[in-house]
């Protein structure tokens, strides 16, 4: 965070990129739309992170090389029989054309 705004809303910082090994990624709904009679892929994966990770609706993140952008909430899940995290999982999305 660099400030706020004039509403009181944080403003980015600088991009900072965070390796996070343990990674799961997932497909998470078919890709490709027309419109305008333009050709659009919306490309949307299921990510799934490792326990404690710290991901915010504002991140961009990094798969193979593309940069995507966390589109939805970020969830923490937890073990319903001990309470232990389980896990983050978000949906991670990039439109092209």
């Amino acid at each position: 965070m660099t400030g706020r705004d004039i509403y009181g809303n944080d403003l980015p910082g600088p991009d900072a990129e965070q390796l996070v090994p343990g990674c799961v990624i997932a497909p998470a709904g078919p890709p490709g739309e027309v419109t305008g009679g333009r050709d659009t892929v919306t490309e949307a994966l299921a990510v799934y992170l490792p326990v404690g990770t710290d991901v915010r609706l504002t991140d961009r993140i990094r798969i193979r090389g593309e940069v995507f952008e966390v589109h939805g909430a970020v969830t923490v899940h937890r073990s319903p029989f001990t309470g232990q995290g389980a896990g983050v999982h978000l949906t991670a999305r990039r439109t092209t054309g």
